[in-house]
């Protein structure tokens, strides 16, 4: 579990991010990390923890691992096949299952379109979290997932948004 301090706030954040869903280009997958990372910076919390779900053997290159894992993410990976569809999403929800016991986490932050969140997202904010959900365009977003959120923003759109690159959160 990576920890990072970002100013004097006793807010904490998670971060659940279904890769399957929600990629990367490869050619600008370290700028769209790098606004990524400000993006949470200018939340000024406490990171709990920074999951990115897949199954690395078939989802990822090990370049896009590494990337993420040089940015602090924990890569949990998760089998695959025909048989067992939607894994990785039943692994998301279990991860925030947990966190909705968890006092200390005050925010969300999905990175999904995907409509199979919008039940654990009621969940959370029942119990009193904020999410912010992250998609990558429209044509793989849940209308209703997005909705449902406090805050929603396309991963792909964050360069156009203000806050400081300089300013970015360091593993500890």
């Amino acid at each position: 579990m990576h920890k990072q301090f970002v100013g004097l706030s006793s807010s904490s954040i998670a971060v659940l991010w279904d890769w399957q869903n929600v990629r990367l280009s490869n050619k600008q997958s370290q700028a769209q990390l790098t606004y990524f990372l400000a993006f949470i910076n200018s939340k000024r919390a406490t990171i709990r923890f920074k999951n990115v779900y897949a199954d690395w053997r078939y989802d990822c290159n090990s370049a896009m691992g590494e990337r993420f894992d040089n940015a602090g993410f924990d890569c949990i990976h998760v089998s695959c096949s025909e048989r067992k569809k939607n894994q990785v999403d039943h692994k998301i929800i279990e991860h925030g299952e947990r966190i909705l016991m968890d006092a200390m986490i005050d925010t969300v932050i999905l990175i999904s379109g995907d409509k199979d969140f919008c039940q654990l997202v009621r969940r959370l904010k029942e119990n009193g979290k904020t999410v912010i959900i992250m998609s990558g365009y429209p044509n793989n977003t849940s209308l209703k997932l997005s909705q449902l959120a406090d805050e929603f923003h396309y991963l792909n759109c964050l360069n156009q948004m203000e806050f400081q690159l300089n300013a970015l959160p360091r593993a500890s």
